[in-house]
């Protein structure tokens, strides 16, 4: 070209500097992050190759059941292919590591340690802190889980996958560092085991000393030759390994065989020692049997004659005995006899004494009487005298009676008498007797005598019975004194009975005592004999019981001799038939695709291969429709020009060379510029993100760049700007060079659609009129600026729902499908109590009563058997009480899943992979500790299909669940729902890990968070996405307004020199843009919509399903931005409307 052509091209470049500039951003933004993004997936797995390289990860490893053998090793070398076999041990444990039980990998570094740890072995170790173990009991820890939870310090081992016994040599390490392994570079899943939650959450990194000596090899390492020099993940480095990996298939039945031989001579020569030994033990026992047999026969001879001695002792005691029984009877009779008669006496003595006493009380008594008797003798005698006279008168009364003739006994009967006599003398006398003065004075002489007799009567009477009264008083004196000389006769009497009685008693007692001291001898001689005999029986017992003793440990030697012989023939028989029932072992062979870490990283980086195919899909269509529509306007105002170079002969290539070199220059220097500045931007910003959960490290700024996405983002960004000003050249060129040399006509104009809506049309304001007219009227650059902008707005809402998404995926499992906060493994070895125990206790620290299910892992596979899905098998205690933990519900309407007895439900993850729905079958199989398939197939009916994000779960009836695997699950699974409050929570967490039953304890608080951690890479991505997106919307806006209002320069002067102010010019041309902007935009959320879907299906992982609703806001972010940015690129052109010269735009084109 000559330099004319590149100084014009020079000039247009600086005219229109807004078009080109455009063109370059767009470019390079389409271009940048189409190499940016192809480089990122193409260095993580460089990254990842110079890692595992550097560390000389194997390409290949071989496990095996039954394990492997020095030669065996060497066998595996010889293949062809085969760079290096390393074998190596590995066990995994359940280990408590702090406060919690951890599912660990104790690994050895059999040859690592060998080279002392200066590199050269495969699947080195990189130390990150600390230092490499120094003893058996010290070890190295990954450093990504231990900033998990995995913490460094003690360490002690529980149980283990299988028997640690003939394995590992040490239960309690020590960390002492931490280090980055190639063989684990997924700190969230270091790997997969058949214990605990079915991932190993640390490794232990060891010293050999560790295992037992003879411990076979768990698994064999090989690096393939030429293998490290293919970029893996290739179909170079996959055709390498695979070649090498068939030449080890068919080996592998060698191996197993072979090693099956070699287990089953080892073991038939432990049975044919056994045998030998049991032969030598049995003779030994008989032997031994034999002799204590006579020795217990010599014994029992012994025992019977002292048995014989003792019966005779025995006899003669008896006699002894009963004689001295004989003699106590007869003491303890006289002892009585004397103890009565003793007693007799006493009351005797007691009775003399009382009757003694009483005798002398009666004497005294007497005494006392006769002494007042006494005193009364004088007045006695007195009144005896006075009453002897008074008889002595009455009778001389009586006589002088007698003799006067009257009768009377005393002295009232004769005064009565003489009374009587004298009143009938009287009575004579009156009447006149004559003679009787004599018998009258006689008779009252006689009357006179007896009244003084009769008054002293009453004097006499009482001296009488004072008489009367001491008469009797002395005869009753004497009466006593008599008694009381008979009493104390008696008392003599008795005195002397006592008396002779108490001697008799004493001679009783002499004698008793006599015969006392004959039984006391007698008892001694007893008591003696007693002794002799009980020392007898004792020797005889003593003996007795050596001989039992020694009876039943011969029996009990014998039984135990006969039981272990029998025990050990027994075990024998067990063990010939285990030697013979040896079989091949199960050998696999495992790639880095088998590997969790180096195929999720591997997977991980093809994901971002998959969005770098679809992002920059629509930057560069967007980067099309903008070149076309700035290359067209070029061309428009070019077309004289265009028409005068045709006119002299100027070829199509040499006129569309100019628009060209314009647009090829512009997208040329956008891709150098987008491929180089994204090429370090996107890959660092990625490998950050990543490098949260994975420990491959990033490889070092400035990243290289790859040719090929550079070129082939190149090629299409230079291409598609290119291939739009051709497009918009040969479109014009079609036209006559007069035509072009005229201004291009406008279009004409006509009646639209809205125009026939009466009523809406009427109602219009003039400039609204006019807006929808233009609208329709340049329909090619309504489409353009629609698409582009719909372009735009789908980016966005990509971008944002994609964050919904992956944030969907947290607050969708555990705000609305998962209702616990807390899985409780329990103990295999568990008694039902200590279960019991354990859900008593999280009935009562909780939010309710736990539910307890049987959970196992399994693995899923496809009908085409594509790939393995881990898989965790859920069967509730009681169906209907999984509802509390877990909601079941389809996602789409929401509606209730039901899980009955003979349901099968599937995650909506595990039945999309599997390519299976309700009606259809799923495969399982039980998974080994290595994470493969094990037994034999299981087929499953699904029945329903529900809501799930996170992990891939079946959740089965009980009666089902027998009916496909034979037998019923024993609950080991509680979902707990612990305290909301934290603190709470940890307390009871804290008491949980210390019961007895309780194997693991994983907290939702933990899962969330590793889970965002694994998630936030995805959303990093994402948030680069968007902004790249806001960018490029903010540039296609910019310069879509700038060629619009250039195109209607003319328009707006007129508009101007009508007479219309700046702000009716600007709401005059804004409004379009505006309204077409808002079309743009509401086309891109529909867009956007169905774009959103795709990238999160390319996106997901197996283990979750991204959320598949757009959120409202992300709506309203997205057109919000949309909007915003047209008003911002609107604001920025209101200085150009202010700018339009009138005269010069309304200059003749001419």
């Amino acid at each position: 070209m000559p330099p004319v052509f590149w100084r014009h091209l020079l000039r247009t470049v600086r005219q229109t500097a807004g078009r080109y500039v455009a063109i370059v951003v767009i470019v390079a933004l389409g271009c940048g992050f189409f190499a940016g993004l192809r480089m990122t997936g193409v260095g993580m797995r460089r990254s990842a190759d110079a890692f595992f390289d550097r560390t000389n990860l194997y390409d290949l490893e071989l496990v095996s059941t039954l394990g492997f053998s020095s030669s065996q090793v060497g066998d595996v070398s010889s293949v062809g292919g085969v760079a290096a076999c390393e074998p190596g041990r590995s066990v995994d444990v359940m280990a408590r590591m702090g406060d919690v039980n951890h599912a660990c990998r104790v690994v050895s570094l059999d040859s690592w340690a060998s080279a002392g740890f200066s590199g050269g072995p495969m699947n080195g170790l990189e130390l990150r802190s600390g230092r490499w173990p120094e003893s058996a009991d010290e070890c190295v820890i990954v450093d990504k889980a231990a900033d998990k939870g995995a913490v460094p310090g003690d360490v002690e081992v529980l149980y283990g996958a299988q028997d640690l016994d003939g394995l590992l040599a040490t239960r309690d390490f020590r960390v002492v560092g931490t280090v980055v392994s190639s063989a684990h570079v997924q700190e969230a899943v270091l790997s997969t085991t058949s214990l605990g939650s079915g991932t190993v959450n640390q490794v232990l990194f060891t010293l050999p000393s560790a295992f037992v000596p003879d411990a076979p090899y768990t698994e064999l390492y090989v690096r393939v030759a030429g293998a490290a020099d293919e970029p893996w993940g290739s179909a170079s480095y996959d055709g390498a390994v695979d070649a090498v990996a068939g030449r080890i298939e068919a080996l592998i039945p060698g191996l197993a065989q072979g090693r099956a031989d070699e287990l089953r001579a080892e073991a038939q020569e432990r049975v044919d020692e056994g045998r030998a030994e049991l032969a030598d033990r049995r003779a030994e026992a008989e032997a031994s049997l034999a002799d204590g047999a006579a020795a217990l026969e010599e014994a029992g001879a012994r025992l019977d004659s002292g048995a014989a001695e003792v019966e005779d002792g025995r006899r003669g005691l008896a006699d002894g005995r009963a004689q001295v029984a004989d003699g106590e009877r007869l003491l303890a009779d006289g002892e009585a006899e004397i103890e009565r008669n003793a007693a007799g006496l006493e009351e005797g003595r007691r009775q003399l004494g009382a009757a003694a006493a009483q005798v002398d009380a009666g004497r005294q008594e007497l005494a006392r009487a006769e002494a007042g008797l006494e005193a009364q003798a004088p007045a006695v005698e007195q009144a005896r005298a006075a009453v002897a006279a008074y008889d002595e008168g009455c009778q001389r009364l009586v006589a002088q009676a007698a003799a006067a003739g009257l009768s009377g006994d005393d002295a009232q009967a004769v005064a009565d008498a003489a009374r009587a006599a004298l009143d009938r003398l009287k009575e004579d006398q009156a009447a006149g007797a004559d003679g009787l003065e004599g018998q009258v004075a006689a008779l009252e002489d006689l009357l006179e005598a007896a009244q003084a007799l009769v008054s002293q009567a009453p004097q006499v009477e009482a001296a009488r019975g004072a008489v009367r009264t001491f008469e009797e008083g002395r005869a009753r004196l004497d009466e006593e004194a008599r008694r009381l000389d008979e009493a104390e006769a008696e008392l003599a009497d008795n005195r002397a009975a006592l008396d002779s009685g108490a001697a008799r008693l004493q001679e009783g007692r002499d004698a008793l005592d006599a015969s006392r001291a004959q039984l006391d001898e007698a008892r001694a001689k007893v008591e003696s004999g007693q002794a002799s005999l009980a020392d007898a029986e004792a020797r005889l017992a003593d003996g007795r019981a050596e001989y039992e003793e020694g009876l039943a440990t011969y029996e009990r030697g014998r039984e135990e001799a006969l039981a272990g012989i029998a025990d050990a023939e027994a075990r024998l028989d067990d063990a010939q038939r285990e030697v013979d029932a040896i079989g091949p072992g199960d050998v696999y062979l495992l790639d880095r695709e088998q590997n969790y870490g180096a195929a999720s990283y591997l997977a991980d980086s093809e994901r971002i291969d998959a969005i770098a195919t679809a992002f920059p899909f629509f930057f560069f269509l967007v980067a099309a429709l903008v070149s076309l529509t700035t290359m067209t306007r070029m061309v428009d105002d070019d077309r004289g020009l265009m028409g005068t170079l045709k006119a002299l002969g100027y070829g199509r290539a040499a006129i569309c060379s100019k628009y060209v070199a314009y647009a090829g220059s512009a997208s040329l220097l956008g891709a150098l510029v987008g491929v180089l500045s994204m090429s370090q931007l996107l890959p660092c910003v990625i490998f950050t993100a990543y490098g949260i959960i994975y420990g491959v490290p990033a490889r070092p700024m400035p990243l290289p760049v790859e040719a090929a996405p550079a070129v082939a983002a190149t090629v299409i960004g230079v291409a598609v700007t290119v291939g739009a000003a051709l497009a918009a050249c040969l479109s014009s060129l079609r036209e006559s060079p007069a035509g072009l040399m005229q201004p291009k006509a406008p279009k004409a104009g006509r009646r639209i659609l809205l125009e026939r809506v009466g009523p809406v049309w009427r109602r219009l304001s003039f400039s609204w009129k006019v807006t929808f007219r233009n609208i329709f009227r340049y329909r090619r650059r309504f489409l353009m600026t629609v698409v582009g902008v719909a372009g735009c707005c789908a980016l966005l809402l990509t971008g944002f729902g994609v964050r919904d998404a992956v944030n969907d995926i947290i607050d969708k499992q555990f705000g609305e499908i998962v209702h616990y906060n807390a899985t409780v493994g329990l103990s295999v070895d568990a008694t039902g109590r200590q279960r019991a125990d354990v859900l008593d206790a999280l009935g009562s620290m909780g939010r309710g009563d736990p539910v307890a299910a049987f959970e196992e892992n399994v693995v899923a596979r496809p009908e085409d058997g594509s790939k393995d899905l881990a898989v965790v098998l859920v069967v509730p205690e009681d169906a209907g009480s999984l509802g509390r933990a877990v909601t079941l519900r389809e996602r789409r309407g929401g509606a209730p899943v039901d899980l009955g007895s003979d349901s099968v439900v599937l995650t909506e993850k595990l039945a999309t992979t599997l390519g299976v729905g309700p009606g259809d079958e799923v495969r399982l199989w039980a998974q080994d500790a290595t994470g493969n398939t094990t037994g034999q197939e299981r087929r499953l009916v699904v029945t329903a299909v529900c809501e799930n994000y996170l992990g891939s779960y079946v959740y089965i009836g009980a009666d089902a669940y027998v009916r496909a695997f034979g037998e019923p699950g024993e609950a080991n699974t509680a979902f707990a729902f612990l305290p909301t409050d934290a603190v709470e929570r940890a307390v009871d967490a804290d008491r949980l890990q210390a019961m007895d039953g309780v194997e693991t304890l994983m907290l939702d608080d933990e899962t969330i968070e590793t889970y965002r951690e694994m998630l936030s890479s995805v959303d990093l991505v994402m948030v680069v996405l968007i902004a790249a997106a806001a960018l490029l919307a903010f540039v296609v806006l910019y310069n879509l307004a700038n060629i619009n209002i250039a195109e209607r320069s003319r328009e707006i002067a007129s508009l101007k020199v009508l007479g219309f102010l700046p702000k009716e010019v600007c709401s005059y041309v804004f409004r379009e843009i505006a309204i077409i902007v808002v079309v743009g935009a509401l086309v891109g959320l529909v867009l956007g919509t169905w774009f959103e879907g795709y990238v999160v299906v390319t996106a997901e992982v197996d283990a979750a399903m991204f959320g598949r609703e757009i959120h409202a806001v992300s709506y309203l972010c997205s057109f919000g931005l949309t909007v915003l940015f047209c008003v911002l690129v609107l604001a920025a052109m209101v200085p150009r409307l202010a700018s339009i010269d009138m005269v010069e735009s309304l200059k003749s084109a001419e």
